[in-house]
């Protein structure tokens, strides 16, 4: 059961919130918001013109600034009688001075290169802002935090771009840049600040197609990502590979993408943990043999192939630096629901508390988001996907973040008791480790895996509350209140 205030679950309920930016409620309004969109990008309602028949608030973040993002799933009928989706993105302000200064500054530049693009002809105009709720509104691809985003998402563009770097690297069927005949583009993971992952379905001159995945960044990722699957590709070929990666066409540096080639597979802990606490049978591509244990015993060998790699690459996070990252997130939570802080900044003293005594280990190679989402399956042959992450850190940060995620999913998915759940968490917590120091994992690293899988807890709630994610946010304080550091 969740548990927490009503202030600290419903953050839209928040008065000091509330107090802080005064239109965040209505910008939660499906109706309010559709009327809003339809005045400030399009207009009047009129025979031809585009009309916002369904507005949907699908994900929101808030920056402290105090500053909220809100994404909006919206679907248009054109005026031609079809109904077509759209993505809209609105940035929240304190005041309508600054939500018009960002509007003109940042995303009017942007607008303008759109003009024409089939993604905004429904619009009359892609950005505008919404003054009486100090909010600047922009259609996908305009994004003032990604303004390389127009260009990458171009067919044109990217068609291009693509055929260069297929040159380049020498892949598949297209030898040359004129090989590219066509290019459909479609956003696929746009839930982040910072990263926008696309799908490319390119159709080539000689008749065949090809998948490929593009992330633009502003965060440095995607330069760093070419060395980083580069060395991990190499070390996997000198170690005989036991999981497949992608290959890195490259970095366009002018676009800020990476290329990186599709591999089989998809995210299988999470469902066949459901389906196991639900007591039902394994679901979709999990039904073909893949057992909920074969699949965690997998994620174990993974990471312990990954930490003995000798790559040594990405920023250095020892575990002090983790600690004060985190503290530095849940500042603004102390202000405007201050008992939450309170607990999450008392979890973090625990875990600090309980790393003294035990031994740090010297930082290796690791994901740096080792959760079952970047983990794929493709029947028994196992994946490992986004780079964006990798760092130099103690092995237990990826173990104890990949428990944290695999004991949430637990809670979250429901089916059995509470016991019977901790049962079932122990005995793959143990499949895991095993897994791990079998394939050579250093077994040192598992007396600070409760620490670690603490920090990882209240980033995930930290993360939760600025999500407006109440359920989530429920559900990881159930985990933590279990935890406790197993104390």
């Amino acid at each position: 059961m969740a548990t927490g205030t009503a202030a600290d679950l419903d953050l839209l309920g928040n008065e000091a919130l509330a107090g802080e930016l005064p239109g965040v409620r209505a910008a939660f309004d499906p109706e309010m918001m559709r009327e809003r969109l339809q005045a400030a990008l399009i207009g009047p309602e009129s025979p031809g013109r585009a009309v916002v028949r369904r507005c949907a608030p699908t994900q929101a973040i808030l920056l402290d600034g105090p500053c909220c993002v809100v994404r909006y799933e919206l679907e248009l009928g054109d005026g031609s009688g079809r109904v077509v989706p759209a993505l809209v993105s609105g940035r929240l302000f304190t005041e309508p001075a600054t939500a018009a200064r960002y509007a003109a500054e940042r995303l009017a530049p942007l607008a303008e290169r759109v003009r024409g693009r089939a993604e905004v002809a429904p619009f009359a105009r892609a950005a505008a802002v919404i003054e009486p709720l100090g909010m600047a509104v922009h259609a996908f691809p305009v994004d003032g935090e990604l303004p390389t985003l127009v260009d990458a998402t171009d067919p044109g563009v990217a068609a291009r771009a693509l055929g260069e770097l297929l040159a380049a690297s020498g892949h598949g069927q297209a030898a040359a840049p004129g090989q590219v005949a066509g290019c459909r583009v479609e956003p696929v993971h746009y839930n982040r600040r910072r990263r926008c992952m696309l799908r490319y379905r390119l159709d080539l001159a000689g008749g065949g197609q090809l998948v490929l995945y593009g992330k633009v960044s502003n965060d440095g990722a995607g330069e760093r990502t070419p060395a980083v699957v580069a060395a991990l590709r190499d070390a996997l070929d000198r170690a005989g590979t036991r999981f497949t990666v992608p290959e890195c066409l490259g970095f366009r540096p002018d676009l800020q993408l990476v290329v990186l080639t599709e591999i089989p597979g998809v995210p299988q802990v999470a469902q066949l943990l459901k389906a196991r606490l639900r007591g039902e049978p394994a679901p979709g591509p999990a039904a073909d043999g893949l057992t909920l244990e074969d699949a965690v015993g997998a994620c174990g060998l993974i990471a312990a192939v990954l930490h003995t790699s000798g790559i040594q690459l990405g920023v250095e996070r020892p575990l002090e630096r983790e600690l004060a990252d985190l503290r530095a997130e849940v500042a603004p939570i102390r202000r405007v629901s201050p008992e939450l802080g309170g607990r999450l900044g008392r979890w973090l003293d625990l875990a600090e508390a309980h790393a003294a005594p035990t031994a740090a280990l010297p930082l290796c190679q690791s994901h740096g988001d080792f959760s079952y989402t970047q983990l794929i399956f493709h029947g028994s042959q196992s994946g490992l996907v986004d780079f964006d992450n990798f760092c130099q850190a103690e092995p237990a940060l990826d173990l104890g973040h990949f428990m944290a995620y695999l004991r949430f999913a637990g809670v979250k998915a429901r089916g059995m008791s509470p016991t019977e759940r901790a049962a079932l968490g122990q005995d793959l917590a143990a499949r895991f480790t095993a897994a791990y120091t079998g394939a050579g994992g250093p077994a040192e690293a598992l007396a600070r895996v409760p620490v670690y899988e603490t920090v990882s807890l209240v980033r995930l709630a930290v993360h939760a509350w600025q999500r407006f994610k109440g359920n989530r946010l429920g559900n990881v304080l159930t985990v933590l209140d279990e935890r406790l550091l197993d104390t």
